[in-house]
């Protein structure tokens, strides 16, 4: 009948009534009559590749225009597909509509075709998600979904369409009208909050605006340019509030980000939110004291993280004008001092870090680095381009590298990190371009992993004829890839083993997908080609093209002050430290022992050692075996072989036994060992045998052609000890060698004390030290020399520290030559440390010298791997092999003398529950479900009668005076001494040597303990039974163990302590809860802080200031050390009724108090702090008395945490 329509029209009509331009999506039952439609009324569908992208684009839309275009997604796994998009459009709070298709209303429940509960799916992912109850309600649900979508905090709605509604006519006179859902209504801020903003902004030492992307969807950029112009305010933009202010206006503080947040004492905030991009707007990343004026639309979004000192809701827009209008009050019109010293600190580090950068910029060395790539980019990138950027490193860099200049020209991963964004956002941008812009372009910038998540869209974007332009910074993996060559050499291997989890395909050839869409495809590897391939894309931009750029597999960013996302969870894989060789090679089963001794000695005694590998040891990981090359003089067999394994201090090439190598160098080694694959027995000199034993009690002759120490040797061992390299020849005047050392041309310094330079690949500079794993690709060498392609290696090359260089080059006791490195000093043996036990000591001392050093060298040379610590804290096997016997698994382990030593946290498992009362107490006891609803149930009726508010109060305010009548009754008698720290936190332990500190090279205020290389302090020490255990246990005279308590009573028992030495500890009377409580050190100057059965004595809305405090005070690398009590424990359970002061917060009868954690708490907690978990652990202990027969169940969470 004429008067009746079908439900798709009517869904299409709704649309077009709402000013809906664009359809994104893939058709299939039920929608496909939908796009149709949308077509037939001007609405313009763009089918994609795949849902997830489609909702990318359509969410881009929402954000480019301030009005929401559709996804458009089949039922059941299509919608399913979507919710990555939905959830990246609500959490970067742009306006989207999803509508999806679903199972007939008849069929519901019959488990019909893709049938699944979908608004219920969808409404953890939405703002408003719902059904029509009928076709003709359609309009009204389409008007709804659009409103909430666009007012107050955007976000995205979710429309459900039955099947049969798609179908099925009804009567035009039926429907719900078709009404426009205007714009968002504008709101104001409280004048009153405005006058104390600018009051705030006027009397600010250190202000900083910083400009998000909600400044940006506000259409802000006019009024807030008036603002920082008129105030002259230094400003920082977000990653997606470039452009509301070009990235070159010179009040931009874009590259002192990390000063000016840190110092700032005022900062406004207009339209960004303090989550992870802006570290919470906690320390050590905000001054703990920072004042936040705060904008933003959304109400629940204040006070987040951080107490706001003013706080403006309502349209940023209209706020920002009403902060002018309120500045044009003020008589003499305000703005800042641009010659304060604030504004020079800022640019005194925008120059600073611009320089390093330069630097990076200028090297164009191949295969390229990140910055040196960009800086070829962006000389051909539009000021009026929309800029797409994804990727990890891709993305970061191109932050800071490539420039905007107009606002919502720069979409990102956003607030949700969500990586697969960059071609869904392309596609949306080039769309929008071309109907409002046409002539503007888009330039999609991908690292190679972030390429691969939406790869095919690239054929949307040809079959579009988008204006788009897409370039691939291609370093062959995700963080970092496999060197090309390495790659090649690998393939003969198992790469489910041998390749990195974050590597991809070496140099893929991505631009030759494109061509097979009809666009151009370019491969880029130096500059020179980046700016020909780039001059060709400009000159026919309307064809689509892709430029995959090549850049080195290691390539990373800059230096940071702070980690921000740059801090691997994982173990880097280029360069690794010798221990974790160690590791990998006795993970291996590589005849550990032998290795392990041969690195040592090597290490010891400064010469090369030697251990053999029987043929059927072959299960070595590849990266850490020899390969050759096929070229001018490389055999293809020795790819067949078991490698040459390299190593400064254990070079393995086929000796019998542990040997020191010895005699003159053969100039053809090298060409033997390469053909050959090792040189076997065939060596020069004469083998001489050493141990370790002899090493460690100094059992060596001082013979002037053998000894390491000497100039001759020391400048032969370099050579020698790689087995691998000759000298080509000596500059007379400066005496620097030119050496050939496994296809690298270096120069080395009169005494091999450090390489100087080398040909093509970077080495340490004269003030880096330390044993560093050095893969290094085979690669031509310079003409002069021969040109051969010399092959693939790895070595482990040792550069001494500089202490030690003036060691070795101070004149030698013993025939006035070069003195061997020296060793540290250990006390004789005595009465109390028998012999035995004093070399355990020097193998410790030695042990921990090696380690402090690869500690020492790679964060000097490699600051960006930060998983050093956590190599050395996971395999003590490796670093302390010799300083304590390793703890054996589900036992009870023994000591040397015959002594049960106490299982570390979680360690001792109940495998038969007969065995229950064999022991006191087992570990990780799983609670049946009937256990867990009990202590549930008993905690709920604890919180139904809890105290009130007054009552908690005096709790409160009266804490130090409960805790000093405890300790006045029980003194010293309540607890024992804990012993089992250095079980649980072995860092509190001897054997862990510090690191130097800054402090030793600058000008520190004395305060106690300020000559200490080693601080701990403990929160909370009650009467020393932490602190005394420490001090005992450490005999260190650069060690200061610091002690803090509330109870007054309880720091003067410890300082009646007989054990108390104001020379090694320094106990004071503190409540950490109070900000204006005095600390006698200051920031970034504790090893350690020690938090035991403290924090759950403390006001949990305190708390976070606690661990924030603590983060402060502790250096780079510094931890906290946790153990408390868990949820459930039985502590908790036992509590009577009124007793509970909050949820799992209780008073004990003598008024201290108590709390309750969870993991998770813990660890947001912790996060919030700036601190980096290496522990977290739970242990549901069963405690038993075997006297009486009974079982308590006990729950405590220990944790370690670093800054």
């Amino acid at each position: 009948m004429a008067d009746e329509i079908e439900g798709a029209n009517i869904l299409a009509e709704a649309l077009k009534a709402q000013g809906v331009e664009y359809i994104f999506g893939i058709v299939g039952i039920p929608v496909i009559e939908v796009a149709y439609a949308a077509q037939a009324h001007g609405i313009k569908y763009i089918g994609m590749r795949n849902e997830q992208a489609a909702s990318y684009a359509a969410s881009a839309i929402g954000y480019l225009t301030g009005r929401p275009a559709v996804c458009l997604v089949v039922s059941g796994p299509g919608l399913i597909h979507a919710l990555a998009g939905m959830s990246n459009a609500q959490v970067n709070c742009w306006p989207m509509i999803v509508i999806g298709g679903s199972s007939e209303q008849h069929q519901e429940g019959m488990g019909a075709f893709q049938e699944y509960p979908q608004v219920e799916l969808c409404k953890p992912y939405c703002k408003y998600s719902a059904r029509p109850s009928k076709v003709e309600r359609i309009p009204f649900y389409i008007e709804k979904a659009v409103r909430h979508s666009i007012y107050g905090r955007p976000g995205v709605s979710y429309i459900d369409l039955a099947g049969d509604m798609v179908t099925q006519k009804v009567r035009v006179a039926d429907l719900s009208p078709n009404v426009k859902c205007p714009d968002p209504p504008i709101t104001l801020a409280d004048p009153d909050k405005v006058k104390d903003a600018i009051d705030v902004i006027q009397y600010a030492e250190k202000p900083l605006v910083i400009v998000g992307k909600g400044a940006a969807y506000a259409r802000a950029e006019k009024s807030v340019k008036r603002f920082v112009e008129s105030t002259r305010l230094p400003f920082l933009p977000t990653p997606m509030g470039k452009g509301v202010l070009p990235d070159d206006h010179e009040l931009c503080v874009s590259p002192a980000r990390s000063k000016a947040l840190q110092e700032a004492d005022v900062i406004v905030l207009l339209g960004a939110r303090l989550n992870w991009i802006l570290h919470f707007g906690l320390p050590p990343r905000f001054n703990p004291k920072v004042k936040v004026i705060q904008v933003d639309i959304c109400a629940e979004e204040m006070n987040n993280n951080v107490k706001n000192s003013v706080s403006l809701v309502g349209d940023l827009d209209a706020i920002v004008k009403q902060l002018n209008e309120q500045l044009d009050k003020i008589p003499g019109q305000f703005h800042f001092n641009p010659k304060s010293p604030w504004w020079k600190t800022l640019n005194n580090k925008v120059q600073q870090n611009q320089r390093t950068v330069q630097a990076m910029m200028d090297d164009k060395s191949e295969p390229l680095n990140y910055y040196a790539a960009y800086s070829e980019v962006q000389k051909f990138l539009p000021k009026d381009c929309i800029i797409i950027s994804e990727g990890a490193n891709t993305m970061d860099i191109s932050r800071t590298m490539v420039p905007n200049y107009l606002p919502r020209h720069r979409l990102d991963a956003g607030s949700f990190g969500t990586m697969g964004v960059g071609l869904g956002f392309a596609v949306a941008a080039g769309i929008w371009c071309k109907d409002h812009a046409p002539g503007k372009r888009v330039i999609s910038i991908q690292g190679d992993s972030a390429f691969g998540f939406s790869g095919m869209e690239i054929e949307t974007i040809c079959r579009y004829k988008l204006p788009v332009t897409l370039m691939i910074i291609n370093n062959g993996g995700i963080y970092a890839g496999v060197p090309e060559d390495v790659w090649k050499s690998m393939q003969a291997e198992d790469l489910t083993l041998m390749s990195p989890p974050t590597a991809l395909m070496a140099a893929a050839r991505y631009e030759k997908m494109i061509e097979a869409f009809g666009g151009r495809g370019y491969c880029a590897r130096t500059t020179d080609e980046i700016n020909k391939y780039l001059t060709e894309v400009t000159k026919d931009p309307e064809r689509v093209a892709l430029v995959n750029i090549l850049i080195s597999a290691m390539s990373s960013r800059k230096t940071q002050d702070f980690d921000w996302l740059t801090k691997s969870k994982i173990p880097h894989y280029w360069p690794l430290t010798a221990a974790a060789v160690l590791r990998q090679l006795q993970t291996a089963a590589v005849v550990p022992d032998q290795l392990q001794t041969a690195v040592l000695c090597g290490y010891y005694s400064g010469d090369p050692y030697t251990v053999s590998l029987s043929q059927n040891e072959r299960n070595v990981p590849a990266p850490f075996c020899s390969r050759q090359r096929t070229g001018p003089s490389v055999h293809q067999t020795a790819i067949q072989t078991p490698g040459i394994r390299h190593f400064w201090g254990g070079d393995l090439v086929g000796a019998q036994e542990i040997k020191r190598t010895s005699g003159s160098p053969d100039r053809n080694d090298a060409q033997r060992e390469t053909q050959n694959l090792g040189p076997q027995a065939e060596q020069t000199g004469p083998l001489q045998s050493h141990t370790l034993a002899d090493l460690r009690v100094g059992k060596r002759s001082h013979d002037a052609e053998q000894c390491p120490c000497c100039l001759e040797s020391s400048q032969y061992r370099l050579r020698e000890s790689l087995r691998h390299g000759h000298v080509e020849e000596r500059e007379p005047q400066t005496g620097q060698s030119h050496l050939v050392l496994e296809g690298r041309h270096l120069l080395v310094d009169p005494q091999n004390q450090v390489v100087l330079h080398e040909h093509r690949h970077k080495v340490p500079g004269p003030d880096q030290h330390g044993p560093v794993l050095y893969p290094q690709p085979g690669h031509h060498l310079p003409r002069q020399h021969g040109g051969q392609d010399l092959g693939l290696k790895y070595s482990v090359i040792w550069l001494p520290p500089p202490e030690e260089v003036r060691q070795m080059c101070s004149p030698c006791p013993k025939r006035n030559r070069r003195r061997r490195r020296q060793l540290p000093h250990m006390p004789p043996p005595t009465d109390s440390v028998s012999p035995r036990k004093c070399e355990q000591l020097k193998e410790k001392a030695y042990l921990g010298m090696l380690i402090r050093h690869t500690k020492n060298f790679v964060t000097q040379i490699y600051p960006g791997i930060q998983s050093v610590q956590s190599i050395f804290a996971r395999h003590k096997s490796i670093t302390r092999p010799m300083a304590e016997s390793q703890t054996p698994d589900k036992g009870s382990p023994k000591a040397e003398d015959g002594e049960e030593k106490r299982p570390q946290f979680g360690g001792r498992f109940l495998t038969n529950p007969e065995d229950v009362f064999q022991h006191n107490a087992w570990d990780n006891v799983e609670w049946d479900e009937e256990q867990e609803k009990s202590a549930k149930q008993k905690t709920q009726e604890q919180m139904n009668s809890a105290l009130p508010s007054e009552k908690q109060e005096e709790y409160e305010d009266l804490a130090d005076e409960y805790w000093n009548k405890f300790y006045q009754i029980h003194q010293n008698r309540f607890f024992k001494d804990r012993h089992w720290l250095f079980t649980e936190f072995p860092e509190l332990g001897p054997e862990e040597k510090p690191q130097d500190d800054l402090e030793s090279v600058r000008d520190v205020p004395e305060f106690p303990g300020h000559k200490a290389k080693r601080r701990i302090l403990e929160v909370g020490c009650g009467v020393g039974n932490t602190v005394f255990p420490i001090l005992q246990t450490n005999n260190d005279p650069d060690l200061m163990v610091y002690c803090c308590d509330f109870s007054s009573t309880a720091v003067q028992l410890v300082k009646e302590h007989p054990d108390y030495n104001p020379s090694t500890c320094h106990a004071f009377v503190c409540d950490i809860t109070d900000e204006s409580a005095e600390i006698p050190f200051p920031d970034q100057s504790l090893d350690a802080v020690i938090l035991i059965f403290v924090l759950s004595a403390i006001n949990p809305e305190k708390m976070q200031y606690v661990l924030n405090r603590l983060a402060q005070l502790l250096k780079p690398g510094g931890k906290i050390l946790f153990r408390d009590y868990g949820r459930y424990d039985l502590a908790q359970l036992r509590f009577k009724k009124g007793h509970c002061l909050s949820e799992n917060f209780y008073v004990r009868g003598d008024g201290t108090r108590v709390y309750f954690f969870t993991q998770e708490e813990l660890r947001e907690m912790m996060t919030k702090a700036g601190l980096t978990e290496e522990q977290n652990h739970i242990d549901r202990r069963l405690q038993v008395n075997r006297g009486r027969q009974l079982k308590m169940y006990r729950v405590w969470i220990q944790c370690k945490y670093r800054k």
